[in-house]
């Protein structure tokens, strides 16, 4: 019985398609997913680098504000 998948050629042999998940496929997929990788390690790292930026200039505002204005210079 001849399996649906094949099909006959017209010199009389029979041609059945490749199938399966080949190393190249798994190479692009490793490929892809570093890529994803990195592009997340950046993205953290930036929000990180915006996260101690903004908390410094909170902090810097913030002493600012509790210490008492300068004397007025005299004249």
């Amino acid at each position: 019985m001849a399996d649906d998948r094949t099909t006959l050629q017209t010199d009389g042999t029979t041609m059945a398609p490749r199938g399966g998940f080949g190393l190249g496929n798994v190479l692009i997929g490793l490929g892809i997913l570093a890529l994803l990788a990195v592009l997340a390690f950046i993205v953290a790292s930036a929000n990180h680098d915006r996260a101690l930026r903004t908390a410094a200039v909170t902090s810097a505002a913030s002493s600012l504000a509790a210490e008492p204005p300068p004397a007025a210079p005299a004249r």
